[in-house]
């Protein structure tokens, strides 16, 4: 019963983590896609232009942050934000963000349960 548990416990895990990756993933390209859409709208709109940005912003996106980010797939992109803009939902502001606190010290932030227990089971 106990590794049942655990195991179920791990699988809804990943699977909130893989729904909130892919929501992520969506909101990301999406913000993308919206960048280079205003950019292209404030200049020149032949084709040849935007193709020109999207290849060089491969290049530098690629080089800075890996795989992903080829000149088709930013094509993708642009092409998804404007018939989606209105049903992805925006990245959320951090928690943090949010508070009303003017200073770190307004609002305590309580520890985690693994951090109150760390000094009671170390390794060394």
């Amino acid at each position: 019963p106990l590794v049942k548990e655990i195991r179920e416990l791990v699988q809804r895990a990943r699977h909130a983590a893989s729904r909130n990756i892919n929501t992520l993933q969506v909101t990301t390209n999406s913000g993308i896609g919206r960048r280079i859409v205003e950019y292209e709208q404030q200049g020149s709109k032949r084709a040849e232009y935007g193709k020109r940005i999207l290849i060089e912003l491969s290049h530098r996106l690629t080089e800075e942050s890996g795989r992903g980010f080829s000149a088709t797939n930013l094509e993708y992109m642009r092409r998804f934000y404007p018939g989606y803009h209105e049903t992805v939902p925006q990245i959320p502001q951090t928690v943090s963000g949010k508070s009303p606190a003017k200073t770190p010290t307004e609002t305590p932030i309580s520890q985690t349960l693994c951090d109150q227990f760390k000094p009671q089971f170390t390794l060394t």
